[in-house]
């Protein structure tokens, strides 16, 4: 299986091309030498065009399109999503959406919250218990969410470990005592987050592993038979994407904001009869 994936959800952004679970090429488009987020952004595409290009991979010869779907920045979240739709509707192919908390669960040791800075003393947050390899799932008891200081003791303090990004590590080292205090229980052991050198890679081996395991059942619950794409005589690489599709179309897919847009609206106008 061929992926095209990539990650938008951070301060860089992250492209791989990924067969059979193997980086083939990756590519990260850091915000400093953009200048801009926005303009980190803008090189999506081009950067896109450019790592297909290094391999001599076409268009035609992805197989599914997997992307990060945050949390994060609003602006960066809303392009991959939006991105990745237009993709997968174009190529006609599947559209798996990853979350980034899923990424670094996979190296994390668990049970673990994950905690991630947002800005303003807000915290995108997640407690994980275990993972399964083989079937890319998770035992996942906190589910994804924002909340303020004050709400961390209560929504993930049953983790004795919490792994924290870098901002967050260094915002509330000086509260690791505090968050523990009247509730009974020992302050968590913090540990910095593991380093992700490729975001869109992890994303990428992650969906392999749950797609393979996905065909396999529907395989299975259908005897043994291909799908009717295979059995119309389509060949083997449109019969895998036309299955994967089924599975994974784009029109569900969504961003993972978790958090309302850092925006300031206008004040409209006064009337005229208010002026009056």
């Amino acid at each position: 299986m061929r992926f095209l994936s990539f990650d938008t959800s951070t301060e860089a952004i992250h492209l791989s091309l990924v067969e059979n679970g193997i980086a083939q090429n990756e590519m990260v488009v850091a915000e400093k030498d953009a200048q801009t987020r926005q303009e980190a952004v803008a090189a999506l595409m081009p950067s896109v065009v450019s790592l297909l290009a290094d391999v001599g991979w076409k268009k035609s010869d992805i197989d599914c399109v997997v992307i990060g779907q945050g949390p994060g920045s609003f602006t960066g979240v809303r392009t991959g999503v939006v991105t990745g739709r237009s993709m997968a509707q174009g190529l006609h192919v599947g559209l798996v959406p990853v979350n980034l908390f899923e990424c670094y669960a996979t190296i994390c040791t668990l049970p673990s919250a994950i905690v991630l800075a947002s800005g303003r003393g807000r915290y995108f947050v997640a407690g994980f218990d275990s993972y399964d390899e083989k079937s890319g799932s998770f035992e996942i008891s906190v589910e994804p969410t924002a909340i303020s200081t004050a709400q961390l003791q209560e929504t993930i303090g049953a983790y004795a470990t919490w792994c924290l990004d870098e901002k967050a590590l260094t915002e509330l080292e000086a509260e690791r005592e505090k968050l523990s205090a009247g509730s009974g229980s020992t302050a968590p052991t913090f540990k910095p987050l593991p380093i992700l050198e490729n975001i869109a890679t992890r994303q990428a081996q992650l969906v392999g592993n749950r797609i393979s395991l996905k065909l396999s059942e529907t395989t299975a619950s259908n005897g043994g038979k291909q799908s009717d794409a295979a059995e119309s005589g389509s060949t083997e690489d449109s019969s895998l994407r036309e299955s994967i599709l089924q599975a994974y179309p784009y029109q569900p897919v969504a961003p993972l904001y978790l958090r309302n847009p850092s925006i300031t609206l206008k004040k409209p106008a006064p009337s005229a009869e208010a002026k009056s």
